[in-house]
């Protein structure tokens, strides 16, 4: 049985913060996709705001379920399910074939896939720290905010290279990386390995940026990146 503020505690709040990271793709995509949403369905400002208004709705939402469903079965089964359901979202969103259509998808799926990631993870950690507990929260809901920095530059990239219709591929791995981070009954790895794996997640993504003749990021770049990375954790994370 693991203890509070124990070595465990502190690698559980890395993979909240990893969670929370990767799972504010939901969140953030959105206000970038928006002009080309507009654009493809000849839509005014005021109509196509209506998606970002059901996302943040979807996401209110899906915290109060995800934080009653973390009660009840535990953050793995939790932040497993949010996932499927971001990475049916994505999926579902690239075929939207009309706006209300699409804003329907952002806020039922999107939003609600994406809540799980962080206030319910910054609920889960509080459980696993006394004297640090502030800290400890306020470095899970930064990576909700980290995920504002980073994921509009990336999905910018992929819209440059192909268009908003690509997003899940590129994303719904990233999804399913945090699902494999959040197993709460699995053992931590060595800190040298989880970093050491990090990293290479992180210079794949960097490599791929800078080079243009690998910017597939549709199919392969970030998807691959994420996929390596989620598979490698996936076996780092795991005690048999």
């Amino acid at each position: 049985m693991h203890s509070v503020e124990s070595r465990y505690a502190w690698w559980r709040l890395v993979a909240s913060t990893a969670i929370s990271t990767l799972g504010g793709v939901g969140m953030c995509s959105i206000s970038v996709v928006m002009p080309a949403v507009q654009a493809e369905f000849a839509a005014t400002r005021a109509d196509v705001s209506l998606s970002y208004t059901t996302t943040m709705l979807g996401f209110g939402l899906g915290s109060v379920l995800a934080g009653r469903l973390i009660d009840l079965r535990g953050a793995f089964f939790t932040v497993t399910v949010a996932a499927l359901v971001l990475v049916i979202g994505y999926v579902a969103a690239a075929f939207a074939t009309g706006l209300l259509a699409f804003a329907l998808i952002q806020g039922i799926l999107i939003g609600i896939g994406a809540a799980a990631s962080f206030v319910p993870m910054m609920a889960d950690i509080s459980h696993w720290f006394d004297r640090r507990r502030g800290l400890a929260m306020a470095i899970c809901g930064a990576g909700n905010y980290l995920a504002g920095a980073l994921w509009p530059k990336l999905i910018d990239v992929v819209m440059r290279q192909y268009d908003w219709r690509t997003r899940p591929s590129a994303f719904d791995a990233g999804a399913w990386l945090a699902a494999a981070l959040a197993d709460e009954h699995e053992q931590a790895a060595t800190s040298v390995e989880v970093v050491a794996v990090l990293a290479q997640m992180v210079g794949q993504c960097a490599d791929a940026i800078r080079e243009e003749r690998h910017l597939h990021f549709g199919r392969t770049g970030i998807t691959g990146c994420a996929l390596v990375g989620g598979n490698d954790l996936g076996f780092l994370c795991r005690a048999d």
